[in-house]
């Protein structure tokens, strides 16, 4: 039942946090402005024109410059906000001037698409009927996937700022983390004794995805055509492999069967031998389809294996994938894909499930630490057995005293083991009593107790120990023997002398009980 609550509340925080993303993105996308929306006109390179309704999205049949253009009538503002804009350059002209070129227009090869352009102008420009003209460099996709805004630079221009570090900015700062993070669990998986090979596949997941993100930073050019399609190919087949990585990982992790992870693996990997394969950037785009479908099998296997197996500490990371992932796809099936967000799928997954492996590991310790210190406890008395001596480190200006109850089985003989027991355990109470706290009670044997005490000498540990003798006084069955030792150079030699001088003491007591 715990595990159901926990689990439950972490799916919930998974579908929160996405629902919260989208919700932040679509409304700092969405200021206040007037909207460019309806029928535009498309020149495409050839010189042929179209009309279509923005929002539009589509993959062409031929690269070069497409045309987009919008008339409208005077609006009050001084900037023109474009956000989801699909091309690899593009200048803006407002009646016929030019109000910026984004990217480097002649090689057509930015990576504009994922970010918001907050465009000035002179207000002078603006007549009773204006003409906004987008000519965009196309290599293998265009669209305008949100209407253009007329806004104020002031009011919107913050705004803005914060929407592009959520929509670019951030995956460098997500590039960083999981470069580290990869670095971290590649070395603890590969340096730390055991089968820890789960470790190294999420970090090479991380690793990978950490490349995949460059495919979403906003970039003023890729080189030429040719470097370009080899970028697209090495950040898809980065996505791929790391998500096949991902799942060998999580299959490791939970204890899944390896035959359908070893099989989303030889999937994905051959889907990146096909994708190196096209000989060209349209048709690789309009290939998207096959990558998509090996993205969203490999989530969903991701999904029940962590659901199936019942492991909690993946279940947020999980959620929040799959939803993105779903997200993304049903967007690029409709063809208005809006705000992209299947980065923040793979960042959550990748960063995530490396997280959960250090978190599920570090609850490992401290089961394997609380096990440790119980084996170090008696479990009659609660004071510590001869263990605990391993795990002391420094023993300087510490004396020891060695105690054995003189009648305890007299007492054990007379009175039953529950009065022994008892005799044990009131001993304790009344040494603890007595004691400084920086002390140590040791039950070194059955009847034997060793006391070590922190920066004293023998003088102030006689004086402790007639502290505990006069507390016993009232307790007419319980007497004991004890040896006090300072220790010099080794902990086991003074407590050997202070052995002795206990059974010096105890045949002392017995001779004088004999008269």
């Amino acid at each position: 039942m715990r595990w159901l609550s926990s689990s439950f509340i972490r799916f919930l925080l998974g579908i929160a946090l996405f629902f919260l993303l989208v919700t932040l993105l679509e409304a700092l996308s969405r200021p206040e402005g007037i909207e460019l929306s309806g029928e535009w006109k498309l020149i495409h390179p050839d010189g042929n024109e179209e009309h279509v309704e923005v929002p539009f999205y589509r993959i062409v049949d031929n690269q070069g410059i497409y045309t987009a253009v919008k008339t409208f009538p005077r609006y009050k503002g001084d900037a023109i906000m474009l956000s989801c804009v699909s091309n690899h350059g593009m200048r803006i002209y407002l009646n016929g001037t030019l109000l910026k070129e984004i990217g480097d227009f002649e090689s057509g090869t930015a990576n504009i698409w994922n970010y918001s352009h907050l465009v000035r102008l002179d207000e002078g420009l603006l007549k009773d009927t204006n003409t906004l003209t987008l000519e965009m460099k196309v290599a293998y996709d265009v669209g305008i996937q949100r209407a253009p805004l007329i806004v104020k630079y002031a009011k919107v221009s913050w705004r803005n700022g914060i929407l592009n570090f959520f929509i670019s900015d951030i995956y460098l700062l997500a590039m960083g983390g999981g470069i580290i993070l990869g670095a971290v669990l590649l070395v603890f998986g590969l340096s730390v004794p055991g089968d820890h090979v789960h470790f190294v596949y999420i970090a090479t997941a991380s690793l990978l995805s950490s490349v995949f993100l460059l495919e979403f930073v906003y970039r003023e050019t890729t080189g030429n055509m040719d470097s370009l399609l080899l970028f697209e190919k090495a950040t898809l087949a980065a996505g791929l492999v790391a998500i096949a990585f991902l799942v060998l990982g999580v299959s490791k992790f939970v204890g899944a069967k390896r035959k359908f992870s070893i099989l989303i693996f030889a999937s994905n990997l051959s889907g990146v031998v096909f994708f190196f394969l096209i000989p060209n950037l349209i048709t690789l785009k309009k290939m998207q389809i096959v990558y998509d479908l090996l993205f969203v099998v490999s989530a969903i296997t991701l999904a029940i294996m962590v659901f199936k197996y019942r492991k909690k500490y993946l279940i947020f990371s999980a959620t929040f994938f799959s939803a993105a992932i779903l997200y993304s796809v049903i967007a690029e099936l409709t063809g208005i894909q809006g705000i992209y967000i299947s980065g923040y799928g793979v960042l959550i997954a990748s960063l995530g499930f490396g997280v959960a492996l250090i978190e599920n590991y570090r609850d490992i310790y401290k089961k394997v630490e609380l096990i440790h210190k119980k084996s170090l406890i008696d479990p009659l008395t609660g004071v510590f057995n001869r263990g605990i001596l391993q795990e002391i480190p420094d023993f300087n200006d510490d004396v020891v005293v060695m105690i054995d109850l003189d009648n305890f089985k007299e007492i054990n003989d007379k009175y039953g083991h529950e009065a022994g027991d008892k005799a044990l355990v009131t001993f304790v109470e009344k040494a603890r009593e007595n004691l400084r706290k920086k002390d140590i009670i040791v039950r070194y044997g059955g009847d034997e107790f060793l006391l070590i005490l922190k920066n004293c000498d023998e003088f102030e540990a006689l004086d402790i120990v007639n502290r505990i003798t006069s507390a016993l006084e009232n307790i007419s069955r319980l007497k004991y023997s004890y040896g006090i030792a300072r220790i010099e150079n080794d902990l086991y030699d003074a407590i050997r002398l202070a052995d002795e001088r206990m059974y010096k003491m105890k045949k002392e007591n017995q001779s004088s009980s004999l008269k």
